[in-house]
């Protein structure tokens, strides 16, 4: 029993992780820097949060955030979308900024405010405007059509906007507050492939990431 399970314990050592394609993405120049909301139009927005900034740019350390990273030439397949995803209306901001959804996929719309919220969606097929009156109300929608990326607005409340990237597959990602992301490339043959790397603010650039077992390494800069 002692030997079967020292056998395994080196199996399970020897045998790598798996990491998806992987990166970092850093700003070029010196970005934007934040700026302070003006939220006076509607009261229960500015104390719901009194002390709101900008949030379509953000860098720290010089690594940015919310940059949409996909796969742009994966094999076409009949992949299945997993799980829900969840925009959020809280603190009269969406969350999250950026995010990604697979064609035909189901996700949640919620508002978690004490005030009235609208979202609308500038698809250029799908297109849909809907109020939500009442806090805890939940919508579920879904994107026929691929499309990058849609915007989505609230005409209550100018200064709320998020983008999301509507793919035909699920090789994508957001980079998180260290401007890291981490693809799901399990089901990705292996070859090289272009990735692409979108930001609202500071653009959009493109690399080539070569993938082997799912797995790759890819970095990039974006801005001027």
């Amino acid at each position: 029993m002692l030997k079967q399970s020292l056998i395994l314990s080196t199996m399970l050592l020897s045998t790598p992780a798996f990491a998806g394609v992987t990166g970092t993405v850093s700003a070029k120049g010196s970005p934007p820097a934040a700026k302070a909301i003006d939220m006076s139009s509607d009261p229960k927005c500015k104390s719901l949060n009194p002390k709101a900034m900008t949030d379509d740019t953000l860098v720290a350390g010089g690594k940015v955030q919310n940059v949409f990273v996909y796969i742009k030439n994966p094999p076409a397949k009949d992949y299945k979308p997993v799980g829900s995803p969840v925009l959020d209306q809280k603190g009269c901001m969406y969350n999250p900024r950026v995010m990604g959804v697979m064609i035909k996929q189901k996700f949640d719309i919620i508002n978690s405010d004490p005030t009235l919220h609208n979202v609308h969606a500038m698809a250029k097929r799908g297109e849909f405007n809907q109020a939500m009156p009442k806090q805890g109300q939940k919508i579920t929608k879904d994107f026929k059509k691929a499309e990058q990326m849609v915007e989505i607005k609230c005409d209550v409340h100018g200064w709320m906007k998020a983008h999301v990237g509507v793919m035909d597959h699920p090789f994508f990602a957001t980079t998180d507050d260290k401007g890291a992301f981490n693809i799901d490339a399990s089901q990705l043959a292996d070859g090289e492939y272009d990735i692409v790397f979108w930001h609202e603010t500071l653009g959009e650039t493109s690399a080539k990431v070569k993938v082997a077992g799912g797995n790759g390494t890819v970095d990039a800069s974006v801005g001027k």
